[in-house]
């Protein structure tokens, strides 16, 4: 993205946007269990959290969104800009104020989809090719550069030299002296004005943190917010002394992590430490959050070339304007409609208790918190009584138990409290990190080779295990389970379940009329089993790719299919993925 004299950006083949694949609003609730060994438990009941608000009417399977954000990722309004899609006519749309554009897709989700879009004088711009098998959903566009207008400043006198060549941040211009108005003998002083509250964007914040990111250092007196959502605009071109003020607004400018989070940044701190914990590329932490956290719902309308909406076609909502629900923004108090899993990373309460009770971020939180002490019991060994200690969850101030997920302590305050830890980030994103490292040793003691996977292939296992839980990430990896389609419906919606179990019927028929397969059903529990497999494996693959958080890009995405063969699981048989709507 290049940019003019006035500040204004524009973006160019030379400096292309980064394209990803977009976070669907609502993805998959996970149904985790807890370690083997110990039972799940659930606490008692929850009042279900209050449905977000419907829009006018759901996609039909068709919509596919694009959004275009800037370096702070703030949305790009007013751009032109042209998808070149397989087998249809180019569209050409102009993204709204959220930066977004809505498409429909009549054909099959295959091949590349090309977008360009117009600079500042008018040309074309190449700026990326989509593979449509990946990003089905719908892209974030991004260009690492951001909009700053610029108040330009003559150079008046002579610069000071400073000693050091580091920037510094410029002193506050010493401020007038106040001049006394004018009262009346014997009048009150009159009491000076309240500051203007500004509502700061959501990457205001950051700009103190600059120092940990930057040797620049941008200074208060030369920065000031825009508008609510807006680039920061530099208020002054040189400082006090004279020289050119040089400020990095971008507020994930390169960091020595390489981690990009964009309006999530709020969790970084919390992301990079539990990288630390456990040993594990923050990237993949990113990734598996993601992939679980609710997101906050942008709704944007499907506009045809005259910008006016489109209407759905068939169905109960036939006539009402075409709409399509995505989001980006993780939501700390995240909730599953189809099970009681709460936070960024999707606990529900019995693996969450079982976690307060093993060695875990959230274990030394509670017994901070004085709710888990060590008890001193007696066991015999042998002939002999010995003592051992053993961690007691505190129910009352004389009741306390090992397993505080049993239902009948639902109702206890302090189990209450430990199960609103989840809707606390770092907590939520410390204990999930625990939870991974834990299925992965628990899998090498199944018997799975462990040894040797990188981390972008450890972060699909961890996501497997976390989705599906300790025993059923075995399970799945030792193909011996069986799904209904109750199952994936469950995880997939209604319609995605649906299309993917025409794909697995479909291919099975195709398979006897080459002689490959005796008779093709007509979904029995092997065809949604394998449907259910091909399906999860597809969303892992999508959304578990550690470069949709890195600043540089170009790392392995390997499929789960291979990782399982790898370590010695059952092999994944290929599903192909279902294209358009559901038949």
């Amino acid at each position: 993205m290049g940019t003019k004299d006035d500040g204004t950006a524009a973006l160019d083949e030379s400096d292309p946007a980064l394209a990803e694949t977009l976070a669907v609003a609502e993805p998959a609730e996970p149904v985790l269990e807890a370690p083997p060994g110990e039972p799940v438990a659930e606490a008692a009941p929850e009042t279900p959290p209050a449905a977000p608000p419907e829009p006018i009417a759901d996609d039909d399977g068709t919509a596919f969104l694009l959004f275009a954000r800037d370096g702070l990722d703030s949305p790009i309004a007013d751009l032109t800009v042209t998808v070149d899609v397989p087998g249809q006519a180019p569209v050409t749309r102009t993204t709204d104020a959220q930066g977004a554009i809505g498409l429909v897709l009549e054909g099959p989700r295959e091949g590349e989809a090309k977008v360009s879009v117009k600079d500042l004088t008018g040309q074309q711009q190449h700026i990326c090719t989509l593979d449509l098998a990946q990003c089905r959903e719908g892209a974030v566009l991004r260009s690492p550069k951001v909009h700053v207008p610029i108040k330009f400043e003559p150079h008046r006198g002579e610069p000071a030299r400073p000693a050091s060549t580091k920037v510094r941040a410029a002193p506050a211009a010493p401020a007038a002296p106040a001049v006394p108005a004018p009262s009346k003998p014997g009048a009150p002083a009159s009491p000076p004005a309240p500051a203007t509250a500004v509502d700061e964007p959501w990457w205001a914040p950051l700009l103190s943190k600059a120092r940990h990111w930057l040797d620049p250092v941008i200074g208060d007196t030369l920065l000031s917010a825009g508008p609510p959502g807006a680039p920061p605009i530099i208020a002054r071109a040189r400082n006090v002394q004279g020289n050119p003020v040089i400020v990095a607004v971008g507020a994930e400018c390169p960091n020595k992590d390489c981690l990009r989070l964009g309006e999530n940044n709020a969790y970084r701190e919390a992301i990079l430490e539990a990288g630390r914990r456990v040993g594990i590329d923050p990237r993949a932490i990113a990734a598996l959050i993601d992939a679980e956290a609710a997101k906050v719902p942008i709704v944007v309308p499907v506009l045809d070339d005259k910008g006016q909406p489109m209407l759905i076609k068939s169905g109960k909502k036939k006539g009402k304007p075409l709409m399509i629900t995505r989001g980006t923004r993780w939501k700390a108090d995240s909730a599953a409609g189809t099970s009681r899993a709460v936070g960024l990373t999707q606990f529900i309460p019995g693996t969450w208790l079982a976690m307060a009770m093993k060695p875990s971020h959230l274990h030394e939180q509670c017994r901070a918190k004085g709710w888990i002490y060590d008890a001193e019991l007696t066991r015999t060994v042998g002939n002999k009584q010995e003592k051992y200690l053993q961690p007691q969850f505190r129910l009352s101030a004389t009741s306390s138990t090992f397993n505080p997920a049993q239902p009948q302590y639902g109702a206890c305050q302090n189990v209450q409290d430990c199960l609103n830890l989840r809707n606390d980030p770092t907590c939520s994103i410390l204990t999930a990190a625990d939870y991974a490292v834990e299925n992965l040793a628990n899998a090498a003691a199944k018997g799975f080779n462990m040894n040797g996977l990188t981390d972008a292939e450890k972060a699909k296992l961890m996501y497997l295990m976390h989705h599906e839980g300790a025993g059923g990430g075995i399970a799945f990896l030792r193909n011996s389970k069986l799904y209904s389609e109750a199952d994936l419906i469950k995880q997939a919606g209604a319609v995605k379940a649906r299309q993917w179990i025409d794909s697995v019927i479909a291919a099975d028929r195709k398979a006897v009329q080459a002689g490959e397969l005796k008779e093709a059903g007509d979904g029995t529990i092997q065809q949604t089993t394998k449907a259910y497999r091909g399906w999860l494996a597809d969303y892992i693959h999508a959304k578990i790719n550690l470069n949709n958080f890195s600043r540089a890009g170009g790392l392995e995405n390997p499929k789960l299919s291979a990782i399982a063969t790898k370590i010695g699981g059952a092999e994944i048989a290929y599903v192909e993925a279902p294209q358009g709507k559901a038949q």
